[in-house]
């Protein structure tokens, strides 16, 4: 009976280490990527791309968001917002010029903050970035929100 021949190559296996990013640094970090696996470092990277900036006023907060709201930071906005809201801050106005991506799970954080400040006051965005007024318009919710073309004309809305 003729021997089989045995194939040395192995089927990929899923334990296989992931190679890392080539050039990515994680700020704050002095490990740099190549020593992490790939998937730690691309959702590291990833979390650092938007930046939340909040200004309190007496009536009104004015959240300055820049970068991609998407899967892996919407939950950071949503943080933001919700501690504004249990802070009292019923009047919020969303500066979004410089959003560069908004996803689905941003654009539920959005209508979720909406519906928890439209009870005792209002939430508006100010002159949103034109990849973000596309997401808004695609998904249809531009009309639940009042848009303004400039930071100051949504705080004299209020």
């Amino acid at each position: 009976m003729p021997s089989r021949a045995r194939s040395t190559r192995r089927a990929p296996s899923c334990a296989a280490p992931r190679r890392p990013w080539p050039c990515c640094r994680i700020p704050g970090n002095a490990t740099p990527c190549r020593t992490l696996p790939r998937t730690l470092c691309s959702e590291q990277s990833r979390r650092t791309s938007m930046e939340i900036q909040t200004q309190e006023y007496k009536r009104i907060a004015v959240v300055t968001v820049t970068g991609r709201i998407d899967s892996a930071t919407s939950a950071d906005l949503e943080a933001a917002l919700q501690a504004l809201i249990d802070k009292g801050k019923k009047n919020l106005v969303l500066d979004l010029a410089g959003v560069e991506f908004l996803s689905s799970s941003g654009l539920r954080v959005l209508v979720n903050a909406f519906k928890a400040c439209k009870a005792a006051g209002e939430l508006c965005i100010a002159q949103p970035s034109e990849r973000a007024s596309s997401s808004l318009s695609i998904a249809g919710v531009d009309t639940l929100f009042a848009i303004h073309p400039t930071r100051e004309a949504a705080v004299a809305s209020f």
